[in-house]
């Protein structure tokens, strides 16, 4: 007691240090940095490794079997999934989710690259590691007013080259960049009338093209460098360099080809920005540590300098993250400040002004002080801290309210301020740390969860559990001290404490509930057990609820081996009938690739010729379904040739797609039947759309038989033959071209290139060492086969995927319950394995991360509880609450028609914080009452009256705060209040009459037993 009068003696101390960290926390909240969502960490990337001339069962089991080999071998890796198409392979590595420091992960995954390199058949190029696929984009500006790409590039280059000046990147790329080449082109006729090749050019102009020392001299005291002119300085000398024909005779090579400096080939993946050609710049910043808000207007600024320069050009902002950083902190931001008046605004109806100002003080303060602690941690002001703070203001006044009431309470009987305070501080000490401990216990398995969802989500307990403890400290000094100060006794005109409304309603109900405990508890049984009823049959599942953007995606995808104009003309078609629509506002296409990574949990698509995606920003939330709704339609009775999906962005972390089943079987047949079964169901299951799977048609394969005796009988070598058909289609790359700022590649090929009529192919000359042609048909048989365009390989076992979207209105649940029996029932083909991936895996993964730390989380709960109470009984008394809680959580859920998904999850496990708190000072007043001499009953019935008061205020204030996130038009946030709201109104009304009804059965007899061990003491 002489240690709480000290450190009320040193208030001024007290409220000097509280006004200092209220001023770190606005200097922070001003300086902090800010983003939209959370961080994820750079958990996985891709192998790109190139393989020309092999088809896919060449590159799987000559290179990508000893890659996936070594990288079995590191530890922590998730998975590893590989892409096999002819000519490439994609290689894509996920670590664990347990894994943070990335950085020492893919350092052994390069070393694992290395030691498989060596292995690979001669013609592979080294393979390629990018562990920043996962980056996000900053902001990505489209170079458009002009068709010319090349003069787009250019520009684009220069912005590219101005933003690297502003450091904090992670990486800038260029999207539509046509790429170089300087195209060799001769005649057919050429060939013929000269006797000379494409294969033949290379080979002369090839040792003309390499770049080589010529070493160093002495003279004198000199070094001397020696240089060799061994390049070409210009197209035009190029031209002139001369080539010597069969005949002996030498010529300017322009009078034998075609030479001209122009777009690479074949066709790179292209951009257009609103129906124009475009270039894009995609700047990705340090998200880690970045103040997006400042980092845009540095960018603005930039593009302002630049504007200028690559006039009459202009750059566009095609998508840019500060302004969605800035709308959605702005607009949480306001429900913050909403919460607050409203809070207020119910203290103040409440309490009166008097208790209502002195929250109202202590509010902002311990808001404050939390955005302080938080920034000091190293945290970033995003989404979902501010969701933290928004859910902690309605509990943090918990402690407030209970404390100042209990000082009022002591006031009115009777003691003077300084005693009244000290005395509440000293009754509800231990209380109050209990509920404050059980709080954080809830939500330790939330701080502690790894992976995706942990990652995304750890900022919401992290605010709530640094705003808990704040909300203690003040709690404990500044609260009781400004009671001393301000409060006055409440008395009646007969002298006595005044009592009020709650009061007799608390009274009233404890009474009810001393007498008639059993009718309590069958009550509250039926009650519960009829809600859970109602839930089971009502509430289904999600994952993450749909993103709130008008943001419609439409991915395009035809079969293997479709030629990108192709693509181009079929997302042509698609785009000009989107854009006929009133809810359509600007449409971006990405030909070939699907464009850079402008929402966090957007999958980057590897870039395919066959492949596009159209991003549409439409009307609104409204105006994406209707889009969605067209596009389906049109594309199912015009676009039968292509695959479209057209979805809105999702929320959390990104899964390929809600449905999603990995089918294995070594036998790439059987492999194919089981696919095909497994498509069939799901497009039979009702709530499924664009069903669709990964193995794909196929493409069709021109291949030639070589006779090797014939072909040696001419002189000629497999190597010949491939050269010859290749300088007849793609060309033949020789070198490189230097003299413009970035190198050039030099081909040779045929006038006719990739347009080469393939009935001409048998009559191709092949020609030997002595210049003689001979036909192709002499040496080679062709035949044209359709061979499998992809071969799919996860943790080194063949497989395919089986994915489909929703319907609207349906969620993963209700399809995944269909199907699961269907497919247990299924007869698949002999060697058949399947899992489900997609949301049931996503979701399956998070709720095993919280079970996995759930355990902490149940032992501090009861540590806190039993050093409380020292008594199973009354800890189990407590823990009665949490149920009646969640029978207003699940009916609500399902009355509402929300899901119960992660969302949900968390505003439940904040739930139980709560609820356990109410019961906590209600059960610590009995326990007082009944240590004072009182009748149970009547300890029963005064502590009911007590705490009905500070029950009923808390429960107000929570719910008030939480109305802004419940009402606000987003997707995310309504299934996080919602809960809290129905669980809160659910267990107050509960708690007060299960709690003192449990009391009266189970401490009557612990009473009772008291008694008799005191008689035996006595005598």
């Amino acid at each position: 007691m002489n240690i709480l009068f000290s450190i009320f003696k040193a208030r001024r101390l007290v409220f000097s240090t509280a006004v200092l960290l209220v001023l770190v926390g606005a200097i922070a909240f001003s300086t902090m940095p800010r983003q939209e969502d959370p961080f994820f960490p750079f958990r996985g990337g891709t192998i790109l490794t190139k393989f020309p001339a092999a088809d896919t069962e060449q590159i799987r089991n000559l290179v990508v079997k000893h890659l996936e080999r070594e990288l079995a071998e590191i530890a922590d890796i998730e998975f590893v999934r590989t892409t096999v198409r002819n000519g490439v392979a994609i290689t894509t590595v996920v670590q664990d989710d347990k894994i943070y420091e990335t950085d020492k992960k893919w350092d052994e995954v390069r070393r694992a690259i290395e030691r498989a390199y060596p292995k690979f058949p001669e013609g592979v190029s080294k393979p390629v590691l990018d562990d920043k696929t996962l980056a996000t984009s900053t902001g990505t500006y489209a170079i458009v007013g002009t068709d010319d790409l090349q003069v787009l590039a250019d520009a684009a280059e220069k912005l590219r080259d101005g933003m690297m000046q502003l450091g904090d990147l992670i990486r800038i790329d260029i999207f539509g960049d046509p790429g170089e080449q300087i195209t060799i082109a001769i005649e057919n006729e050429t060939i013929t009338e000269f006797s000379i090749s494409p294969e033949n050019l290379a080979s002369q102009l090839a040792g003309r093209l390499k770049l080589l020392g010529a070493g160093t001299l002495l003279a004198g005291s000199t070094q001397l460098t020696l240089k060799a002119e061994t390049d070409f300085h210009s197209v035009q000398e190029l031209r002139e360099t001369p080539i010597q024909l069969p005949s002996g005779d030498y010529v300017p090579l322009a009078s034998i080809a075609q030479v001209w400096l122009g777009q690479k080939e074949p066709e790179t993946a292209r951009t257009w920005y609103d129906g124009k050609p475009a270039v894009l710049v995609d700047i990705a910043a340090n998200a880690h540590s970045l103040h997006a808000i400042t980092y845009g207007e540095k960018m603005r600024d930039m593009v302002n300098k630049i504007a200028p320069e690559i006039a009459p050009l202009e750059i566009k902002e095609m998508f840019f993250q500060p302004d969605q950083v800035e709308t959605r902190l702005d607009d949480l931001s306001k429900s913050l400040m909403y919460a607050v008046l409203i809070i207020l605004g119910v203290l103040m109806l409440a309490m009166g002004p008097r208790l209502a100002v002195l929250v109202a003080v202590i509010l902002p303060a311990v808001t404050s002080i939390t955005l302080a602690a938080y920034a000091m941690g190293g945290g970033i002001l995003h989404q979902m801290a501010v969701i933290g703070l928004v859910i902690a203001l309605g509990i943090l006044v918990d402690n407030a309210i209970v404390m100042i009431e209990e000082v009022q309470w002591q006031l009115n009987h009777g003691l003077k301020p300084l005693k009244a305070a000290v005395a509440a501080v000293k009754q509800l000490a231990k209380p109050l740390a209990a509920a404050t401990g059980t709080t954080l216990a809830a939500f330790v398995p939330l701080v502690l969860a790894k992976g995706g969802v942990g990652d995304f989500t750890r900022s919401v307990p992290t605010m709530i559990m640094i705003a808990m403890t704040v909300s203690y400290l003040f709690a404990l000094t500044v609260t009781p001290m400004m009671g001393q100060r301000f409060l006055r006794p409440k008395l009646d005109d007969t002298g006595e404490a005044k009592v009020g409304a709650p009061e007799r309603i608390g009274s009233s109900i404890g009474k009810f509930s001393g007498k008639h405990p059993y009718i309590v508890l069958a009550v509250a049984i039926f009650i519960v057990a009829s809600a859970l009823a109602y839930a089971s049959k009502n509430l289904e599942s999600e994952f993450f609820p749909q993103a709130d953007r008008n943001i419609v995606l439409v991915d395009i995808a035809l079969s293997e081996g479709t030629a990108q104009k192709e693509t181009t003309r079929i997302a042509r078609i698609l785009e000009q009938k989107i854009r006929s629509l009133d809810d359509t506002k600007m449409i971006h296409g990405f030909i070939g690739n699907s464009g850079p990574r402008f929402y966090y949990n957007l999958l980057r698509l590897a870039e395919q010729p066959n492949q596009a995606r159209l991003v549409v920003e439409t009307s609104g939330l409204e105006g994406n379904r209707a889009i969605i709704a067209y596009v389906r339609e049109y594309a199912a009775k015009h676009l039968p040739q292509a695959e479209v999906i057209a979805k809105v962005l999702a929320q959390g972390p990104p899964v390929d797609a809600p449905i999603e089943i990995r089918v294995y079987n070594p036998d790439s047949a059987r492999l194919a039947e089981a696919t095909e079964l497994i498509t069939n169901l799901i497009q039979n299951t009702s709530g499924t759309v664009n069903v669709k799977h990964n193995l794909g048609l196929g493409a069709p394969q021109l291949k030639f038989t070589i006779d090797d005796a014939r072909a040696s009988e001419f002189g000629l070598s497999r190597e010949d033959i491939a050269r010859a058909l290749l300088g007849r289609s793609q060309g033949i790359q020789l070198g490189t071209y230097r003299a413009n700022d970035d190198p050039v590649p030099i081909v040779v090929r045929s006038l006719s290139g990739e347009n080469f009529n393939p009935a001409e192919l048998d009559s191709v000359l092949v020609f030997n060492e002595a210049g003689e042609g001979i036909p192709l048909s002499a040496v080679a048989q062709s035949t044209l086969s359709w061979e499998s365009g992809a071969i799919f390989t996860r943790d080194q076992q063949r497989f395919s995927s089986v994915s489909g979207e929703l319907d609207f209105g349906v969620v993963f649940s209700e399809v995944i319950g269909k199907l699961k029996p269907k497919l247990q029932n299924m007869e698949l083909p002999p060697g058949t394995k399947y899992e489900y991936g997609g949301e049931a895996e996503a979701s399956g993964d998070a709720n095993s991360a919280i079970a996995t730390t759930a355990p902490l989380g149940v032992i501090l709960l009861l540590m806190f509880l039993l050093w409380q109470f020292n008594s199973f009984r009354r800890v189990g008394i407590v823990l009665v609450t949490i149920p009646l809680a969640f029978a207003g959580v699940f009916p609500g859920l399902a009355a509402l028609g929300i899901p119960f998904g992660f969302q949900p999850l968390l505003g439940s496990i904040a739930l139980i914080g709560i609820v356990v708190n109410n019961a906590i000072v209600l059960i610590d007043v009995l326990d007082k009452n009944l240590d004072s001499g009182s009748p149970l009953l009547k300890a029963v019935a005064t502590a009911v009256e007590r705490r009905t008061r500070p029950i009923m205020l808390t429960t107000a204030t929570t719910i008030a705060g939480l109305l802004p996130l419940a009402f606000s038009n987003t997707t995310m946030w309504p299934p996080l209040a919602w809960p809290i709201i129905f669980g809160l109104l659910a267990s107050t009304a509960l708690t007060l009459f299960v709690v003192p009804a449990l009391c009266r059965i189970l401490l009557r007899n612990e009473i009772r037993a008291e008694r008799e061990l005191f008689k035996e003491a006595s005598l």
